[in-house]
Formats: structure tokens, C-alpha cells, sequence
């Protein structure tokens, strides 16, 4: 891996992983920044929300502003990727010791 592509991934993850904390609604370019880190379409991202891909759509559309997602929702995702990183941490010393 070239060292410019080991930089972004390293700063994805940070960016990803302050994602649950951060004080403000979630804008559509997040919600997309986190789908796409999670490598999921918008049809399978949806599944997790029990909607579709175009409600997904509609997320992403927002770009800068705050996303329209209701507030169950956002902190679901927010779980989702809490989750998401304490599986990442349990497999990183699985595969350590």
C-alpha cells in the first residue's frame, strides 16, 4: 500500500470513528461518507433502517445541511458504527493474542 493510500485510510477511520460523538445532527455527506466506509450500497444500508435505497438517497441528497433523518434513526446509526468499531478493536487484538 502506498503511503498516501495507508494516510487516507488511517484518516477515514478517525473521521469514522468521531462519527458517534459528534455534537451535531449528522449532515448528508456524512451519512455518505459512513456508508461508503462501510462499503454498502445504498439498497443494503437501507435494510438496516428497514427503508430504501431512494430514503437513502434522500439522506445523502442533503449534502451540507443536516441530513432528514429522524432522531431514532441518527442514533441508531450512531450505534451501528459504535458497534461497527468495537468489533474492529475485539478483532484487531483476536488477531494479535
Amino acid at each position: 500500500m502506498a503511503k498516501n493510500e495507508k494516510f487516507v485510510k488511517e484518516l477515514a477511520y478517525v473521521v469514522f470513528s468521531m462519527m458517534p460523538t459528534k455534537p451535531s445532527k449528522l449532515t448528508g455527506n456524512e451519512v455518505k461518507f459512513i456508508r461508503v466506509y462501510l462499503g454498502k450500497t445504498k439498497s443494503a444500508f437501507g435494510k438496516f433502517f428497514k427503508l430504501s435505497h431512494t430514503a437513502i438517497s434522500n439522506w445523502e441528497k442533503a449534502e451540507d445541511r443536516p441530513a432528514p433523518i429522524s432522531l431514532s434513526q441518527e442514533m441508531m446509526l450512531r450505534l451501528y458504527i459504535e458497534d461497527h468499531l468495537n468489533r474492529s478493536v475485539r478483532e484487531f487484538y483476536k488477531e494479535r493474542f
